[in-house]
């Protein structure tokens, strides 16, 4: 099909922001197929594409001709331009700062950097978005947005590796691609914005360290940068000081804001503007105060004025005087809560109100403009109020109860969530009280996709400030979900707190699950040093306590990193080892997942029949409780004695049968497999365009995983599979691929790579 219609399928799928998983479910379409059509395989049915552009939000009308061209074979007719565009909305009445604007514009297209500074509330980011906005025709490639969080009260700021993670995903980056050193993210980084023309906003910078890895090398880009500091060390950067608003833009932004005439011609004018301190936020506080009360005139806000503090902090807080006290708590409560925002049931548990009432509260807190809700049900304050906020909060003692409040709701609708998606695992982790059901899981699978942030942020808050329990609970109840969908790096620094947190409660036992749990993360990204030490404390810690189970799965885990060292003697040792101890607890899915491991030994070695035997009873145990993906494992185990033995037709039948189990599941990891394994058995049958295809298609599988190891595996047979074909250059490209990947994990396979590249 039509190159260009797969990638701009791939830029809608990024538009959307949804997982291979997601759309599966959304579209009724098999992952494996999404994948064909994504890396350019297959030609979707136009069905497909209209489904994915209504879930990114997308108009599908100007696909069709792509569309039919690729039907028909090459592609004629311009192409359709998909970007990424993360900024706030703008705002329609935005007034003044034309000197700043024009600045900024006019830097922007000579400098690659542009720093905007000025004290708080002086409007930076309103003025970095709206200059983001005017820039956009100039910049088409990409409008990223993120706040770094440099002077938010209750919040660390966000570190440069975190900070680049976000942005290479926002570019589209697979999780799988991204290094783990901040160096090396920020080369790529740079690498990625060569290629592009873009616009980024960094908002709420801490300083210059925090902000000079995000910068741009090469190319066309541009970065909009905004902080209290004057960011002197950036060299490079164009420099914009905001001051306050003079007299005339101060009298223009606050008419704006009110929406009427009163502010026309009143004497009283500039004493309002002078007691806002001619701050955008406080005068459009102000404004909203008065925009709700058509009897008072610029006067009667003068004179509440005048009764109040002299200052931005107590402009702000005569704001605050004309609440009730449902909407008065309400705003001190949000000032508490770690997270990028707050959902109005995550807000109706941190006030302890009904949700109904929640949403009333927030409704009323935005109307007066002291509650920003710039996506729809998502709630945030600006970084001046929520320090007037959790001041007051604090003052009143509200905060230990509050907290614990919201760290109960992120817990108990977490695990509701988990155990929907995952209930055969549900025994492993903490019994929590249940919350409202989920109608569907896929309703479960978005609410954590929607809080996945709030949900780490919090855990990890939870951690550091004295909540050691919430801190393992969380860390423990998301696992399934947090490594099925690949979200390794992100989730990491929270296993690392909640070990610390398990450690101070003295939970030995959650300290042995967290260690396995952390120990399968690293592992999922190739760091098997780190998973190798986590697995051995995790033994050794269990076998202290008398944990069998724990003391099981770690040995396990340390069975397989032997497998992949090729050494099999004390890989066999430890599966052993592991069964006996699985059996011994009655862990019957544990049994099974042990025999397929040792079915693999046995198979290396040559003990062919002893390995079909292991397989078929691991396979039977898996069929009796009822989980296909174990049935997908064994049934790939399966395939791979059958290559051993010389019998690729009968191997590909396991590996599809594999594929069959694996489908509609959450583990695109298996799904790799058994694509992987269905290219070599046709490779071995002299089939090497279907081989291709199945080896692509295990890649965009083992990408959206974020698995290296099965990306290399993907990699390496295609490489074989190209030289087979006679395309060489395609062969050395995708073997150096592999290559690099198993160097990088340690891997004997590396070996294999380099001897096929010197052939």
């Amino acid at each position: 099909m039509s190159e260009d219609l797969a990638r701009r399928l791939r830029q809608i799928r990024e538009t959307g922001g949804r997982s291979l998983r997601d759309l599966e479910r959304s579209l009724h379409v098999s992952s494996s197929s999404l994948s064909r059509y994504l890396t350019g395989q297959a030609v979707p049915p136009w069905s497909v594409v209209v489904g994915l552009c209504q879930v990114a939000g997308v108009d599908p009308r100007p696909l069709r001709p792509l569309w039919e061209a690729g039907k028909r074979g090459p592609r004629v007719g311009p192409a359709v331009t998909v970007t990424r565009n993360d900024l706030p909305y703008d705002i329609s009445t935005f007034t003044g700062r034309q000197e700043e604007l024009a600045a900024v514009l006019t830097a922007a297209r000579a400098e690659r950097v542009v720093a905007i500074d000025g004290m708080g509330g002086v409007g930076k980011t309103t003025l970095a978005v709206h200059a983001a906005h005017r820039l956009t025709s100039d910049y088409p490639d990409a409008q990223l947005y993120l706040d770094l969080h440099g002077f938010t009260p209750g919040r660390d700021p966000v570190e440069p590796a975190e900070a680049l993670r976000i942005l290479l995903a926002a570019l589209g980056v697979p999780s799988g691609r991204i290094p783990e050193a901040v160096e090396e993210r920020a080369a790529l980084w740079r690498s990625e914005l060569a290629m592009r023309r873009a616009v980024v906003v960094l908002d709420n910078v801490a300083g210059q360290a925090q902000v000079r890895p995000l910068l741009p090398g090469a190319g066309s880009s541009i970065v909009l940068i905004t902080s209290r500091r004057r960011l002197v060390g950036l060299g490079d950067a164009h420099p914009v000081s905001l001051d306050v608003l003079g007299p005339r833009e101060a009298a223009d932004l606050f008419g704006a804001a009110l929406g009427d005439a009163r502010a026309q011609d009143s004497p009283a004018l500039e004493e309002v503007l002078r007691r806002c301190g001619h701050l955008p936020l406080v005068l459009g506080v102000a404004a909203a105060r008065m925009r709700h009360r058509p009897a008072w005139t610029l006067e009667t806000l003068a004179e509440y004025l005048r009764e109040g503090d002299l200052g931005t902090a107590g402009v702000l807080s005569m704001s605050l005087r004309d609440l009730d006290d449902g909407q008065h708590r309400m705003f001190r409560l949000l000032g508490l809560a770690p997270g990028v925002d707050l959902s109005v049931h995550a807000a109706a548990a941190l006030a302890e109100v009904s949700v109904s009432t929640a949403r009333r509260l927030l409704d009323d807190l935005v109307d007066a403009s002291l509650v920003l809700e710039n996506v729809p049900g998502r709630y945030h304050q600006h970084d001046l109020l929520r320090e007037l906020a959790r001041g007051a909060a604090e003052e009143r003692d509200e905060k230990r109860g509050a907290l614990t409040r919201l760290l109960d709701h992120y817990v108990r609708v977490a695990a509701t969530a988990t155990n929907l998606l995952y209930p055969s695992g549900a025994h492993l982790r903490p019994a929590v009280p249940a919350g409202e059901p989920f109608a569907r899981p896929a309703d479960a699978l978005r609410w954590l996709d929607g809080e996945r942030a709030n949900l780490v942020t919090a855990g990890t808050y939870a951690a550091e400030h004295g909540w050691p329990e919430h801190a393992v609970l969380l860390a423990r109840t998301l696992y399934p979900y947090l490594d099925g969908h690949a979200h390794h790096a992100e989730s990491l620094p929270l296993y690392g707190r909640a070990l610390e947190a398990a450690r101070h409660l003295g939970d030995r036992g959650g300290e042995v699950h967290l260690l396995n749990e952390r120990m399968s993360m690293n592992a999922r990204q190739g760091r098997y040093d780190h998973a190798h030490d986590d697995a051995k404390h995790a033994r050794d810690l269990a076998r202290e306590i008398g944990d069998r189970y724990g003391e099981a799965r770690a040995l396990n885990a340390l069975g397989d990193m032997h497998w992949r060292e090729r050494d099999d003697l004390r890989a066999e040792e430890r599966f052993h080892a592991a069964l006996e101890l699985f059996r011994e607890v009655d862990a019957g899915t544990d049994v099974a997942i042990v025999l397929g491991n040792l079915g693999l030994v046995a198979g290396r070695q040559g003990r062919y029949d002893e390995a079909e035997r292991a397989l078929r009873q691991a396979l039977a145990d898996f069929a009796a409780i009822g989980l296909p993906g174990g049935q997908g494992t064994i049934r790939a185990n399966l395939g791979q004695i059958c290559l051993w033995r010389g019998r690729p037709a009968e191997a590909l039948e396991h590996y599809r049968q594999a594929l069959e189990h694996h489908r509609g599941l959450d583990y695109p990891s298996g799904e790799a497999d058994a694509l992987n394994g269905m290219g070599t058995a046709a490779r071995h049958l002299g089939e090497m365009t279907q081989a291709v295809e199945d080896h692509r298609a295990a890649l965009a599988m083992a990408v959206e995983a974020g698995d290296p190891a099965r990306q290399a595996a993907a990699h390496e047979g295609l490489a074989r599979a190209h030289r087979e074909r006679g395309e060489r250059d395609l062969a050395r490209e995708h073997a150096t691929g592999a290559l690099d990947v198993y160097v990088r994990m340690g891997l004997p396979e590396a070996d294999d790579m380099r001897a096929f590249l010197a052939g």
